[in-house]
Formats: C-alpha cells, sequence, structure tokens
C-alpha cells in the first residue's frame, strides 16, 4: 500500500514529525534530515522529542500490534488508542517508584498531536484523534525559597571550595535559570555599564547541550548586584583563562548540571542540615529576597526574563509586600545589613 493510501506505518510518520516545518518526511534521508531538525529545534528539544518518538510511541503502537503479521499503520489509530496510551504513560513509574508527572504526560501527548497532525496534512489521516483527548491536569511546581539567614549559612558553610561558592552566590543573586548559569561565558560580561551586566544569552541542558534560552524572552542582560561583582572578579582570575565559560568544568567546557546537583548541591545541603529543595529554588530565591526587600516589580520581571510583571505577581504575589524601589538598591542593602555583601 502507498503512503497516499492511508498505508504509512507509524514509525515513519513520527520520523516526519522531528523535521522542521515544510522539510519533513523520509525523502530527505537519515543524518541530512536529523542535522536539519536539529538547527530548527533546540538541541534538547529535538533531543527530548526524539526520544519520546522512539521510546515512548513507536514502542507502544509497536506493542498494540503485537502478534499481527503488519506494522502499525497511522490510518489506524483510533481516540481509544490514544486515551490508552495516556493511562499507561500515568502508570510509568520512573525513579524511586514515583510515577510520571502529568506535565510529562501532557509533553508526551503533545509530541503525539504533532506527530498526528503531520500524518493529517499529508494524507495519511483523515482527522487527528490526540486532539480529543485533553490534557491532564498539571500541579505547578512548589515555590519554596530559602531565607537570607538560610543563604548565609550555605555560602559560608555549605560549599568547601571558593570556585563552588562564588557558583551559587551567582545562582541566588541574579535569577538565573540553572541551565543559564551553566551556559553563561565571560565574553557576555559588561563591566562598563554601571551596574555592570551579564548577559543570559544562551542554555545549557544535560542531554541537548548549548542552545537557545528557554524562551526569546528569556535572552537579556541582567543587572550585578555588587556580591555577585565580586564574586565574579575573583572567577575571573580562577577560570578566564582556561575557558570561555565563568564556571567550566575541569575539561574547559560547561558544567554538567547532574554532577553539580549530586556532587556539590546536595552534599552542601547535607552538610549545613538544611532541608532538601532544588537548584531551581536559587532563582525563586532571588526573586523572593528582592520582593521582600522591596524591589519594585518591573525590575524583579527585568531580572529574571519574564514577558510581563504580571507572571512575577502571579508566581510570587504572597512575597510583595510594597513598591518602593526600582533598581536593585533595596535588595543590595538589606544583603549588607545580612552580612552578604
Amino acid at each position: 500500500m502507498s503512503s497516499t493510501s492511508h498505508g504509512r506505518r507509524f514509525a515513519a510518520a513520527s520520523i516526519s514529525a522531528c523535521q522542521p516545518p515544510g522539510r519533513g518526511g523520509p525523502r530527505h534521508g537519515g543524518s541530512r534530515s536529523r542535522s536539519r531538525a536539529k538547527a530548527w529545534f533546540a538541541p534538547a528539544t529535538y533531543y527530548d522529542r526524539k526520544r519520546i518518538i522512539e521510546g515512548k510511541l513507536i514502542l507502544f503502537f509497536d506493542d498494540a500490534t503485537a502478534g499481527s503479521t503488519s506494522a502499525r499503520l497511522v490510518s489506524t489509530i483510533q481516540l481509544e488508542d490514544v486515551e490508552r496510551l495516556v493511562n499507561a504513560v500515568k502508570g510509568h513509574e520512573v525513579i524511586h517508584g514515583r510515577k510520571l508527572s502529568n506535565r510529562r504526560a501532557n509533553i508526551i501527548l503533545d509530541v503525539l498531536r504533532q506527530v498526528l497532525d503531520r500524518a493529517v496534512l499529508r494524507g495519511w489521516l483523515t482527522r487527528n484523534p490526540a486532539r480529543a483527548v485533553s490534557k491532564l491536569r498539571e500541579d505547578r511546581a512548589p515555590i519554596d525559597p530559602f531565607s537570607f539567614e538560610e543563604v548565609k549559612t550555605l555560602l559560608e558553610h555549605g560549599f568547601p571550595t571558593p570556585e563552588d561558592r562564588r557558583y551559587f552566590t551567582v545562582a541566588f543573586f541574579t535569577g538565573l535559570r540553572p541551565s543559564e548559569q551553566i551556559a553563561a561565558e565571560w565574553e557576555a560580561v559588561d563591566w562598563v555599564s554601571r551596574p555592570p551586566l551579564i548577559g543570559v544569552l544562551a542554555a545549557v541542558s544535560p542531554r541537548g547541550g548549548r542552545g537557545r534560552t528557554k524562551t526569546e524572552a528569556s535572552k537579556r542582560y541582567v543587572e550585578m548586584l555588587p556580591m555577585v561583582q565580586h564574586a565574579l572578579r575573583e572567577q575571573r582570575a580562577a577560570s578566564q583563562l582556561r575557558s570561555t565559560y565563568i564556571f567550566p568544568s575541569r575539561i574547559g567546557g560547561p558544567l554538567n548540571i547532574t554532577n553539580l546537583r549530586e556532587r556539590v548541591w546536595k552534599p552542601a545541603l547535607r552538610r549545613t542540615a538544611l532541608r532538601y529543595r532544588t537548584m531551581y529554588q536559587t532563582r525563586h530565591t532571588f526573586a523572593t529576597l528582592a520582593l521582600q526587600s522591596s524591589e519594585q516589580i518591573g525590575w524583579v520581571s527585568k531580572q529574571l526574563g519574564h514577558t510581563s510583571d504580571e507572571m512575577v505577581i502571579r508566581h510570587y504575589a504572597k512575597f510583595i509586600p510594597n513598591l518602593t524601589r526600582q533598581d536593585g538598591s533595596a535588595l543590595a542593602k538589606v544583603m549588607q545589613e545580612q552580612g552578604l555583601a
């Protein structure tokens, strides 16, 4: 059966969905089409999409045809198949017996929708059944920031090396995401501006490598507070000559976030007897401490790379006492009072 008569197998349709819009399809060949896809999508996005297709979707639909003499045709996929996939994904265990999160299940459903959208456009399927399946409710990851006292304890007693202390000083007092912290490079530091700035121009993921920031708005220049300036001036002597990265690995490339979490972050929390929180909470800590110090919402929003002040209000409303400052000086003053200057 030809591909134009609904005979396209699900696996082939899935490969097509990994291609850039207008360029998909097996006719482009293997390595060339993969390189085009990587250029179109951010590296981490391409990797994750490919992993979902190969590790979840193709395996699921192949298993559904176990015992059949032919592979599953995309034209045979029904609403009930998509519902079974979502239920199967929800019950899938990941690390330490935990179930896959609803957010992850929704991402998998999104990829299936895109696969079947492409199949509809190519005439392999009359309508997309995945569009009729509602997404699962996602619980927002809790904002669980550190207090000034906890930050001080962690920086003074948690990290055994000066470089680790400098890294987490930057993490706590810039508002950068962990992927942005790791990707920061010396050439993006502007010492001439007042106050000095650090450019957030890329992000690094553990599997996709260096790529684009989370959103276009995330690409920004962040004002450096005095403590951050001091940390980077000290770090410059330690790393600028051996790497373009501000905080490089031993071989000069970007840090591996998994190693950083397991070998530096978790031991530091244990060392200081502080309750465990993810490294992403360093970003939330910056936002909440700034707002509690009466910094203006607009300044905090700009530092975080949010598209609007409303996003800050929605995420951090309970941490906003009033709206009196606008330039970072209030946070710097409280940091000094807390012995963090």
